[in-house]
């Protein structure tokens, strides 16, 4: 006789559970809404110039690929959210420590 598998009980989450899970994603929603507002092709660009940095030595920066880097900066495609992340603390970096990261200085 084989024996049965148990389900795992689920539990209704209540309303108030509900709420406050949609409130957080809407938060979350907000948040990359405002950082997108940051993201403009001409930004990359610029701040790979800022840098004297390749397409590659800023791709491995950002840790995206060169190509990458060339669709963001003619408008091809934008970056995903976590991108969008790695790209805005790569824009704090100052030159010598963007150097220092890649092992130039």
């Amino acid at each position: 006789m084989m024996a049965k598998k148990k389900r795992k009980a689920y539990r209704r989450r209540s309303t108030e559970e509900q709420i406050k899970d949609l409130e957080k994603e809407i938060a979350a929603l907000r948040l990359q809404a405002r950082e997108e507002k940051k993201f403009s092709p001409d930004a990359v660009f610029s701040d790979r110039k800022r840098l004297e940095l390749s397409r590659a030595d800023y791709a491995v920066l950002v840790d995206v690929s060169a190509l990458t880097i060339y669709h963001w900066e003619h408008s091809h495609s934008k970056p995903r959210l976590a991108q969008l992340k790695r790209w805005l603390a790569v824009r704090e970096l100052s030159v010598s420590d963007a150097w220092k990261q890649l092992g130039y200085e």
